[in-house]
């Protein structure tokens, strides 16, 4: 019996893991291949919240206002800070693709 919870629990570690591989490749910089330039994928940012939840709301002021963060709110600069990663990994990955 504990040997068949035990592969229960490893298989369902297994497609867990497998699942969040998939989406966060997605959701990253990916290479493709290194043939050619148009191998590299770059993720524009997207708000991973739209839940008008504080952090949702960072996510979309940074977006609309580009300014530094400054709220008093933990949620709402975490929600900001959110937008700024993933556009300096946008920007960063396009001037990969322009070299």
């Amino acid at each position: 019996m504990l040997n068949r919870g035990l592969l229960l629990l490893l298989f369902a570690v297994a497609i867990t893991g497998c699942d969040n591989y998939a989406m966060s490749s997605k959701s990253t910089d990916a290479a493709i291949g290194p043939e050619t330039e148009d191998a590299v994928m770059c993720a524009e940012p997207e708000n991973p919240y739209n839940d008008d939840g504080g952090h949702d709301a960072g996510y979309k002021w940074a977006e609309e206002n580009g300014e530094p963060c400054g709220g008093d709110s933990d949620s709402f600069n975490q929600g900001c800070a959110t937008y700024y990663e993933q556009r300096q990994r946008y920007e960063e990955c396009l001037a990969r693709r322009r070299k």
